[in-house]
């Protein structure tokens, strides 16, 4: 693959050496905001359950934010499977993005994966029904291109062939949307089922990125941000047996495309291999130096069974960093997940049920943003009084400037429709 490399190294080094400072005061000012995304054209919310992404949901400056929903009230909502939109936040305007050729609505579920961080690009996976190459018995992807107006079949083969045995899912974007991850089962795939894969968009080439560095093909899953700006780099799960450090437990590797190396990633800043818990749910930087992920491996930091901590990997230094500290820099006190990084790596986006970070409640999950580089936490599942929210809220996404985040939530002090789980903008992070 050919590309034009991000420089990991040129990465603000106050990030890593931020991570070990707390008690730093944040402006008296500074109020992050809480808005509702799921809503119609006319303000009105949704009116059924909606949902986003934890890789990829908002555009780099935050303005777009790519969610899914089936409420009727949507354009193209059936009120009986999913379709994936995009709110522009700057004009209130709610756009159906699970389109056919003829503009109508696909005829089957489509669930948002992401949004390029130019915003052209939205991914999205499911039945698809209607949708090029769409395929009753399995799940595929496509990405919408905003600016021709076109839906283009993303898991296919080489010769054109749509994925055929099994499900594709998990998309997100490189920066400009030429690169698209994804996992799939898919039989006819290169190297066969149960991978992680690159579709080139210009090229019309698919390859296999959960490989071993001597290039044997290695069983790999996705969950959150898995591919950098410039799509050198890609992050999975697996516990294949040939990747390094395995040892029965599910491990995170750092896929360098151009150059053909498979890198272990959840270990200690002195190289052991996390053991006694498996790590879960990669997001790569935009830069592609910081891997985020969760972890229940019991020798890394923080780390107390049966919970989880989320950390960071500085990839260039090789420093391990616990992310989930309360603002007095002490490890939450209960399972914390789903992780992703800023653009620089600075701040780092996670969900957490706890009872000693800010506005946490040990029944359910809130939304959380770490400042690496002030080493605070803030709540972003809060209401307009400032009140955390009273309900679940998850799977949050955050923009690659670090300044705005996305999260859906069941809270019913939020904003938006109480019946149902709704999508929120969170921000101006500073």
């Amino acid at each position: 693959m050919t590309r034009t490399r991000v420089d990991r190294g040129a990465s603000v080094a106050l990030v890593v050496a931020g991570a070990l400072v707390v008690g730093v005061a944040l402006s008296s000012g500074a109020v992050v905001r809480d808005t509702l995304v799921s809503q119609n054209s006319q303000g009105v919310p949704a009116n059924d359950y909606s949902s986003t992404e934890i890789g990829g949901a908002l555009s780099s400056d935050g303005r777009l934010v790519a969610f899914s929903s089936r409420a009727v009230n949507l354009p193209g909502g059936s009120g009986t499977f999913f379709q994936t939109y995009v709110r522009d936040t700057e004009t209130g305007r709610t756009t159906l993005m699970s389109r056919k050729r003829n503009g109508g609505p696909a005829e089957g579920a489509a669930v948002t994966g992401g949004i390029s961080a130019d915003g052209r690009f939205v991914a999205f996976e499911g039945a698809g029904t209607g949708l090029p190459g769409s395929n009753p018995n399995a799940a595929e992807v496509w990405v919408r291109d905003r600016r021709k107006g076109e839906t283009r079949l993303v898991s296919k083969t080489n010769d054109g062939k749509p994925a055929r045995g099994d499900d594709s899912v998990e998309p997100t974007l490189s920066a400009d949307g030429r690169y698209v991850v994804f996992s799939s089962l898919a039989t006819n795939l290169p190297g066969g089922p149960g991978g992680v894969f690159v579709r080139d968009l210009e090229r019309g080439h698919t390859v296999r990125a959960s490989r071993t560095s001597s290039g044997d093909s290695a069983y790999g899953f996705l969950c959150g941000q898995s591919i950098s700006s410039d799509g050198s780099w890609v992050v999975f799960r697996s516990d294949d047996p040939g990747l390094p450090g395995a040892n029965g437990d599910n491990h995170i590797y750092l896929r360098d495309l151009d150059r053909g190396r498979t890198t272990l990633v959840d270990r200690t800043t002195d190289g052991q291999v996390g053991k006694g818990g498996d790590a879960d749910c990669p997001s790569i930087s935009g830069n592609g130096r910081f891997v985020a992920f969760k972890s229940y491996a019991t020798n890394l930091p923080g780390v107390t069974a049966p919970d989880s901590q989320q950390f960071l990997r500085d990839t260039k230094r090789g420093r391990l960093i616990l992310v989930s500290r309360n603002n007095p820099g002490d490890p939450q006190d209960g399972s914390a997940l789903y992780g992703q990084p800023s653009g620089d790596g600075r701040y780092v986006t996670f969900q957490a049920r706890a009872t000693n970070l800010p506005g946490s409640d040990p029944s359910f999950d809130q939304a959380y943003v770490r400042d690496l580089k002030r080493g605070r936490t803030r709540l972003l599942s809060r209401a307009a009084n400032g009140d955390p929210g009273d309900a679940r809220s998850d799977t949050i996404s955050i923009s690659r400037n670090g300044h705005w985040a996305a999260f859906e939530s069941a809270a019913t002090n939020l904003g938006g429709d109480a019946g149902h789980d709704n999508v929120f903008r969170a921000g101006r992070i500073p």
